[in-house]
């Protein structure tokens, strides 16, 4: 039967075509939810018919909480540089009155006036 290699960090297995991509993570011990699947450089789907030959490598899946990004100017903070909040593709400032998780944030106008 044809085969299909899957690698995951530095191990490397093999599995049966014409299963889903899915229920190849979980043949190999892995969850489906922990990882990403990436076919000929694109983002495949779990549901993808794996085809003989196929090889595919997976991306562990990372999340946690906001990040900053440094611009010009003072933070609410009040140290060197302003902050964003970063969400999904897009940087945005924190709104005022936003609490997070180093507190609530106030904005300061250009110039330093409330």
């Amino acid at each position: 039967m044809a085969t299909v290699k899957i690698k995951y960090r530095d191990k490397e297995y093999e599995v049966n075509a014409g299963m889903t991509v899915r229920d190849a993570i979980r043949k190999v011990g892995l969850q489906p939810e922990a990882v990403l699947a990436v076919s000929a450089g694109k983002l495949i789907t779990d549901d993808t018919i794996l085809e003989p030959d196929m090889q595919i490598k997976l991306v562990a899946v990372v999340s946690g909480g906001g990040a900053r990004l440094p611009e010009e100017g003072p933070n609410p903070a009040g140290n060197a540089s302003t902050w964003r909040v970063a969400t999904g593709d897009a940087a945005r400032p924190p709104e005022e009155g936003v609490n997070t998780a180093e507190g609530s944030v106030s904005r300061t106008p250009p110039g330093g006036a409330q």
